[in-house]
């Protein structure tokens, strides 16, 4: 089972689309409010650039103060297994 990290234990990040950023990819973000909510952690490719926490939906809100662990999402269910 797949188990929280602090967020001073980032996730891997990679380089994203136009390599202007790098970023962790989704992952599942637990917040200081108890909410649980699909985050990326980015970072601009330039000198003064921080990593930043964002939410994945359509605000794209900044969580830079909000998250305290991240998780990976986990696997999508089997399709082909009846009930999966």
């Amino acid at each position: 089972m797949t188990t929280w990290h602090p967020v001073t234990t980032p996730p891997e990040m990679k380089v994203g689309e136009m390599h202007l950023w790098v970023t962790s990819g989704p992952v599942l973000a637990h917040t200081r409010a108890g909410s649980i909510l699909v985050a990326t952690l980015d970072q601009l490719l330039d000198d003064d650039s921080q990593p930043t926490w964002y939410s994945c939906c359509s605000e794209r809100w900044d969580l830079a103060d909000a998250v305290t662990h991240w998780m990976p999402l986990p696997e999508p269910p089997d399709t082909n297994v009846p009930g999966g």
